[in-house]
């Protein structure tokens, strides 16, 4: 696929791909562009910190963390949102 045509959905999904397979060689080449891409999404800076802490790869882990908090970029905390009948709960 072209540079020009992929997008953070695309390079996300290879890169957690990469992280099934256990394809190492492509993991900091796919960061790399993802972060290069969206800089100011966490998106890209977590999935790459899971794959570096999942492979036991902690230096470059808190490098990437590290690197965050220099850009000032935070992670979102997830959450839950059930819908039942007409009421909504959230946690």
């Amino acid at each position: 696929m072209p540079p020009d045509k992929y997008d953070g959905a695309v390079l996300g999904a290879l890169l957690g791909a990469c992280r099934l397979h256990g394809n190492e060689g492509l993991v900091d080449h796919i960061g790399d562009e993802l972060i290069e891409l969206e800089p100011a999404s966490s998106g890209g800076y977590v999935l790459l910190a899971n794959v570096y802490a999942a492979s036991g790869k902690w230096d470059k882990f808190s490098e990437l963390r590290k690197k965050m908090k220099e850009m000032e970029v935070k992670k979102v905390p997830g959450f839950n949102q059930i819908e039942q009948e007409s009421c909504i709960f959230a946690g």
